[in-house]
């Protein structure tokens, strides 16, 4: 675990925030990750499952834009990955996808969306994040059972 916080915390260096912790953000992204996968099969989600989804689903957009956005950050998580279970990672932090198909099915009403756009997006934002690795981790990363794949 301790290996998954120094892997992340080189993601999380300069975002301005002198108060941030990686060690938090791990443990309440997997917390949030757990929440999210164990949400009962109902149809619609109330309005706390639907803010449980938001806080998820903006904590791994907030990542890739932050990739996207500093490239340095974006090689220290790779050089950092190479030397971590990229399985682990994965499964502590992504949504499997049926748990996101599942979810697209309770946020999707008629020819409305109803719930934030950051879920819709998954996809994208998890292949964001894959396109900021070295090709040998997005090897890894594509041939993973825990990492999720195109969907």
């Amino acid at each position: 675990m301790k290996k998954l916080f120094l892997a992340l915390s080189a993601v999380m260096l300069g975002t301005g925030c002198k108060d941030f912790s990686i060690e938090e953000w791990t443990k309440e992204t997997r917390i949030l990750r757990a929440e999210v996968e164990s949400l009962p099969e109902v149809s619609r989600l109330n309005s706390a499952e639907y803010a449980l989804t938001k806080n998820y689903f903006s904590r791994i957009s907030d990542l890739a834009l932050q990739l996207t956005e500093n490239p340095k950050q974006a090689e220290r998580l790779d050089s950092n990955l190479r030397k971590k279970n990229l399985d682990e990672v994965c499964e502590d932090l992504f949504l499997r996808e049926e748990s996101w198909k599942l979810l697209m099915k309770k946020c999707t009403s008629g020819r409305f969306f109803v719930c934030s756009e950051e879920l819709r997006v998954y996809p994208d934002l998890i292949k964001a994040i894959r396109m900021k690795l070295s090709p040998a981790l997005q090897n890894t990363f594509n041939n993973s059972d825990s990492c999720p794949r195109n969907f």
